[in-house]
C-alpha cells in the first residue's frame, strides 16, 4: 500500500511542475477556435441567410406635359385676286398670338403635342390693277397643328429641338374697306358682313428648352407657318367679286412654358 501511495504522488508531482514553469515564463496556450457563426463547407463556403440589398428606387418617368405660349408674328407678303384683277403692294402688318396645348414624350428624343394658337386681327391692304382701289381687310387667324419634336440631346437643363407640324388654319375676316384714288366722291366704300374660312396649314420649328425647376421647362423657338388663304364676301351690289388672299406665310418668334406630369 505504501508504494501505491508513493507512485500516485510522483506522478501528480510530475504534470504539475510543466505546467507551473509554463506559466512562470509567461507562456500562454492558445485558446480553442470559436466555432463558426454557420456551418463551413469544404472550399470555405458558408451556410447561412445572404444579406439582401435594398430594392433600387424607381425614377419617375415624365410622359405627359401642359405648355402655353406667346408669339410675335410676321408676315411674308401675301398674294391676292378678286378675279378680275390682280393686286400689288400686299402687306400686312406684324400681330400676335397666344396658345396652348397638350404633349406625350415617346421617348429619350422623341415627343409630340398638339396646340392651338391665335393670332390677333391684322389688316390685308393691296391695290387693285384695273381701278387703283385699295382694299383693306382684318384678319384674324386660328391655327391648330400636330406636332412632333427630335430632342437633339437627351433631356437636361438645356435642350435643342427641331420639329414639324401639320394642321388647319380658320381664318375670319371683316368687311373690306375700298378706297379710291380720285377725291371725286364717293371716296370709299365697303363690303358687308365677315367671312370664315378653314385652310391647310403647316410648321416647322426650332428652339432650345430650358428646365428651371423640376417639371418646369422655359421654351423659347423660331416656327415658320403657312397658313393657306383668306377670303372676304363680294358686295351686297355685285359690283365687287370675292377676295382671295392667298400664300399667307408668316415667321413666328416664341416664347412659352411647358408643365410636365409625373
Amino acid at each position: 500500500m505504501g508504494s501505491i501511495r508513493r507512485f500516485t504522488l510522483a506522478a501528480l508531482v510530475a504534470t504539475a511542475i510543466p505546467a507551473m514553469s509554463a506559466n512562470a515564463g509567461g507562456l500562454q496556450y492558445p485558446s480553442p477556435p470559436a466555432p463558426p457563426a454557420y456551418p463551413v463547407y469544404k472550399g470555405g463556403d458558408v451556410f447561412g441567410p445572404t444579406a439582401v440589398p435594398a430594392p433600387a428606387p424607381i425614377p419617375e418617368v415624365v410622359e405627359w406635359y401642359f405648355r402655353g405660349d406667346f408669339s410675335l408674328t410676321f408676315f411674308e407678303e401675301p398674294s391676292a385676286s378678286d378675279g378680275i384683277s390682280d393686286y400689288h403692294q400686299e402687306d400686312m402688318p406684324d400681330t400676335w398670338g397666344g396658345g396652348g396645348g397638350i404633349g406625350y414624350y415617346f421617348g429619350e428624343h422623341v415627343r409630340g403635342d398638339l396646340t392651338l394658337d391665335y393670332n390677333t386681327d391684322t389688316t390685308f391692304s393691296g391695290v387693285q390693277a384695273l381701278t387703283n382701289s385699295t382694299h383693306d381687310v382684318s384678319i384674324a387667324s386660328l391655327v391648330g397643328l400636330a406636332n412632333l419634336y427630335y430632342d437633339i440631346l437627351p433631356r437636361e437643363h438645356i435642350t435643342p429641338y427641331i420639329g414639324g407640324g401639320i394642321g388647319f388654319a380658320h381664318h375670319e375676316t371683316e368687311k373690306r374697306e375700298i378706297t379710291f384714288a380720285c377725291p371725286c366722291p364717293p371716296n370709299g366704300t365697303e363690303t358687308p358682313g365677315a367671312s370664315n374660312n378653314f385652310d391647310f396649314a403647316a410648321g416647322l420649328m426650332a428652339g432650345v428648352s430650358w428646365t428651371f425647376h423640376e417639371g418646369f421647362l422655359l421654351d423659347a423657338g423660331y416656327r415658320y407657318l403657312y397658313m393657306g388663304e383668306a377670303s372676304t364676301d363680294h358686295s351686297t351690289d355685285g359690283v365687287w367679286p370675292d377676295l382671295q388672299i392667298g400664300d399667307i406665310q408668316a415667321h413666328q418668334f416664341r416664347i412659352g412654358l411647358r408643365y410636365e406630369l409625373y
